[in-house]
């Protein structure tokens, strides 16, 4: 699996990273809120 280190919101798949969520377990996590956290993150 390789892995790649964004710094920008484009092309975030907000449907997987809600799945990976759930199965970290961190919890159920709507994409459309992690969306919005995301967004409003100061480490953009």
């Amino acid at each position: 699996m390789t892995f790649e280190w964004k710094y920008s919101l484009d092309n975030i798949d907000w449907e997987e990273l809600s799945r990976l969520y759930l199965v970290a377990p961190l919890g159920h996590k709507a994409p459309s809120d992690l969306k919005v956290a995301f967004s409003n993150s100061m480490s953009q």
